[in-house]
C-alpha cells in the first residue's frame, strides 16, 4: 500500500487535496475525525480550545502516536491512500509501517492562509491575524514543525484554487 501522509498548516490546502484525491477515487482519511469521536464519546464538546486541550492530553498520556493507532484500525486495504493531520514524526512513524509512505507538505505563506480563513468562515478559524500566528504557534509545539520537516514533496499553492487542483492531478497522476 502507497501512503500520502498530507501536512501542511492551516488554510494551506490541504482540503483542495482531499477533495482532488476522493474525485479519482482514493480513499481519504483524516486524523482529526479519531479525535473528534473519541472526544464525543467522552462528552466534550468540541471546540478550538477543548480540542487543542484534548489532543494536549491524549498524546501526553497514551504516546505521541496515539491517533495514528487509533486511525489504522479504520484503515481498509487499498493501492493508494492519503492521511491527512498528522502532528508528529512518531505519527509518521506508525503509517511508515502500514505501507511505503510519501510525506506531501501543502505549503502557503502565513498571509496568504490567514486571508483564506478570512474567505472561508469556519466558525472554528481564528477571528484575526494575531489568533492566527498563535494557533501557529500552538501548532508547533504540538509537533507540526517536526513533520513539514519530514515532507518528501512540497507543493506550493499561492494562486488560484483551480491551479492548485491542476497541481494535485498531475502529482496524483504519478501514482498510477
Amino acid at each position: 500500500m502507497r501512503i500520502i501522509v498530507l501536512t501542511g498548516r492551516r488554510a494551506a490546502g490541504k482540503g483542495i487535496f482531499m477533495e482532488v484525491a476522493k474525485e479519482r477515487g482514493i480513499p481519504v482519511y483524516e486524523m482529526s475525525s479519531v479525535i473528534f469521536e473519541w472526544m464525543e464519546k467522552e462528552g466534550i464538546k468540541v471546540s478550538n480550545e477543548s480540542t487543542a486541550a484534548f489532543s494536549q492530553r491524549i498524546r501526553g498520556q497514551y504516546g505521541n502516536d496515539i491517533v495514528a493507532r487509533k486511525l489504522i484500525e479504520k484503515i481498509e486495504e487499498a493501492p493508494l491512500i492519503v492521511i491527512s493531520g498528522a502532528r508528529s514524526k512518531e505519527e509518521i512513524g506508525v503509517f511508515k509501517k502500514l505501507g511505503d509512505v510519501v510525506v506531501v507538505e501543502i505549503e502557503a505563506s502565513t498571509r496568504v492562509r490567514y486571508e483564506r480563513t478570512k474567505e472561508r468562515g469556519r466558525e472554528q478559524d481564528p477571528k484575526n491575524y494575531e489568533e492566527f500566528v498563535k494557533r501557529d504557534e500552538a501548532d508547533n509545539k504540538l509537533g507540526q514543525n517536526d513533520v513539514l520537516a519530514l515532507a518528501d514533496v512540497k507543493l506550493k499553492n499561492e494562486g488560484s484554487i483551480e491551479e492548485f487542483k491542476e497541481k494535485v492531478r498531475d502529482f496524483l497522476s504519478t501514482f498510477s
